[in-house]
């Protein structure tokens, strides 16, 4: 039925991974790998984020609202919020404005 992976039939020696010269060279470019993986996943990230806000801004204009508007309400999205803000200043935000 399930058939087994050529490296196990061939007797692989996987503790051969564990050898210094082995770690030497796999360590880095695990490193590599993943600061790639986070590169890409990131500007994927902007690259989707830019497209929705593009979006969102085509269709406030369709509505004919003035780019004052438009400004006020992109910048009093979520990234205007510090991280630093904790729910009852935030609250506290809401009840003064």
């Amino acid at each position: 039925m399930w058939s087994t992976p050529l490296a196990l039939q061939a007797g692989f020696d996987w503790s051969a991974l564990l050898d210094e010269d082995v770690l030497v060279f796999l360590i880095p470019l695990a490193g590599c790998v993943i600061g790639l993986a986070a590169v890409i996943g990131h500007t994927w990230y902007r690259v989707v984020k830019a497209k929705s806000e593009a979006e969102l801004k085509r269709l406030m204009i369709e509505q004919g609202l003035s780019a004052d508007e438009i400004e006020r309400i992109i910048e009093a999205g979520p990234e205007s919020m510090r991280e630093t803000d904790t729910p009852s200043r935030i609250e506290s935000k809401r009840r003064t404005s």
